[in-house]
């Protein structure tokens, strides 16, 4: 039996690790924005469902920037729509995941820049407002309704990556990251698709900022 991922048990964590980010600088405060793109690989039993997506374009405010690190928020779009053939039993069922997300998070600096280069680890976590659709299907001996999904969930995320400073205001931001997401999708045993409880994935992002 798969388990069941718990609010509770996720965010005193992802807010304790926010505080340990969030260390005091008496450097000036600054501001910037940022826009990015990130491919998205499912984790988990999401895996079963979909291959991985080049679409979750991110657009982000920086404030408080400081010597140590700096806090942003951030909105964003993921759309998962190509069904994961080599797991699938019905290799033609039709399979769509959109998620839509506004979130905060804290990048910390884990050293000086060296040659332009500035290693750093960071914590988000995202509200999102998520849709899912499992189309309808015909068996041999009857047809599978389709089944829709919508809902209100948290998710929290954790990585690690690279800021490339090219100019004083210009930069390039990489990173890597591990994402929660707080929701279930349905099985159709009908079908043999299994429940995802909690919808995992792992980002590779990239950014373009501008610091002002």
């Amino acid at each position: 039996m798969k388990s069941r991922f718990s609010l509770k048990k996720i965010f005193p964590l992802l807010l304790f690790l926010l505080l340990i980010f969030n260390k005091p600088s008496m450097a000036q405060t600054s501001i910037g924005v940022g826009l990015g793109n990130a491919y998205l690989q499912p984790v988990g039993s999401l895996h079963d469902w979909f291959s991985g997506s080049f679409n979750a374009p991110r657009l982000e405010f920086i404030f408080n920037r400081q010597s140590s690190g700096l806090w942003h928020i951030f909105a964003t779009a993921i759309h998962f729509d190509q069904p994961n053939k080599d797991k699938l039993f019905y290799k033609d069922l039709h399979l769509d995941l959109k998620l839509y997300g506004l979130g905060v998070g804290y990048l910390s600096f884990l050293s000086r820049p060296v040659w332009g280069l500035q290693p750093f680890g960071q914590a988000e976590v995202t509200l999102f407002r998520w849709q899912a659709l499992r189309g309808a299907y015909q068996l041999e001996e009857r047809l599978v309704p389709e089944r829709f999904q919508q809902g209100w969930s948290f998710a929290g995320s954790l990585g690690a990556g690279l800021l490339v400073h090219l100019t004083s205001n210009l930069k390039i931001s990489t990173s890597i990251n591990y994402q929660l997401v707080v929701a279930e999708l349905w099985p159709a045993l009908a079908l043999h698709l299994e429940n995802v409880s909690g919808l995992q994935m792992a980002g590779l992002h990239l950014k373009l900022q501008w610091w002002f």
